[in-house]
């Protein structure tokens, strides 16, 4: 099959192929003889697949095979010589984890894919992904904020309570792996590196509970201003919006419980700013700083909910009301 990767570079496309001896290669989608596109059906635009024994370019007809060997040149004594060894398709490195296919386009990262993934590939390694299988497929359209439909089905925190049925009691060790997840988040962002990497302390910490609980039982002294600062606008958010098991509270109630956690959940000078920001949007804006952690300028985040939509900085310097 072939990916359309525009994001890489206009027109670049991959060729993913399984070949005889059952070993999966990626190529360059590209006849090396003019650079025509090699694998396409009736738009050289849309992805195809299906299988064949090799693959032959529909403007002159070289072919190649399915380990990427340049086999037949048309009118091959024309070219002086030309030597095949030397105009193979190019190969991209591909390699298979746990039956995902991944590829690297860039020549001069040739870190193994195993140690790239790290500790987010050993928490679910052994899992049995090619037991599942889509028996059917429909479309629907909702009228709603996108990220409301795609942060439901991509958080785990309802499922022990809206799937309890389907999961059963969850076990010590269940807990303890759900609960992975901020330190999941907190991994991928650092292989991102650059300046996103100062965000990772508040995606690690802000499940933290300023009262000493939490996920990870961090010092409350140790958790992150930023972090105390997502804690809070991630609970507002969650409240005030709905959710598959409960229709969203009315922002009178998300304020009132947020009060009520102030001192243990929640930082309450954190959920005193935030709370008066909400009574006055427009004239209020609070620039938070954290002078004792690293994360430095690091966050910008805004609510989609209409009555949080309300701008919330964290950056290095004075406090400025």
């Amino acid at each position: 099959f072939t990916r359309e990767m525009p994001s890489v570079g206009v027109g670049t496309s991959v060729i993913i192929v399984k070949d005889t001896d059952g070993e999966i290669r990626a190529f360059y989608n590209m006849c090396r003889h003019r650079g025509n596109k090699l694998v396409w059906n009736d738009y050289p635009g849309e992805e195809v697949s299906g299988t064949c024994r090799q693959f032959t370019c529909k403007y002159h007809a070289w072919r190649y095979s399915l380990d990427g060997d340049l086999t037949f040149v048309q009118q091959e004594g024309e070219f002086f010589d030309v030597d095949k060894g030397q105009f193979g398709l190019v190969p991209v490195h591909c390699e298979v984890w746990e039956g995902f296919i991944f590829i690297n386009l860039d020549p001069h990262k040739t870190e193994p894919l195993r140690s790239f993934l790290g500790e987010l590939a050993h928490g679910i390694e052994g899992y049995s992904f090619q037991g599942p299988h889509q028996v059917y497929r429909f479309n629907t359209e909702l009228q709603c904020n996108w990220k409301i439909f795609v942060d439901s089905f991509a958080e785990s925190y309802h499922g022990p309570y809206l799937h309890a049925s389907s999961f059963g009691a969850l076990t010590a060790e269940d807990w303890k792996s759900m609960r992975q997840h901020p330190a999941h988040g907190a991994w991928m962002v650092d292989r991102v590196g650059g300046i996103l990497r100062n965000a990772v302390p508040l995606i690690l910490y802000h499940r933290e509970r300023v009262d000493g609980g939490g996920y990870y039982d961090v010092e409350p002294g140790d958790i992150p201003l930023g972090a105390r600062v997502i804690a809070v606008a991630d609970a507002y958010d969650a409240m005030t919006t709905d959710r598959p098991y409960r229709r969203a509270l009315v922002p009178e109630e998300a304020q009132a419980n947020l009060r009520q956690a102030a001192g243990t959940q929640f930082d309450p000078v954190v959920v005193d700013e935030f709370l008066r920001t909400l009574e006055d949007p427009d004239e209020h804006l609070d620039i938070l700083l954290d002078h004792g952690s690293d994360a430095g300028p690091a966050l910008v985040s805004k609510s989609h909910h209409p009555d949080s939509q309300r701008l919330v900085a964290l950056v290095g310097g004075k406090r400025v009301n």
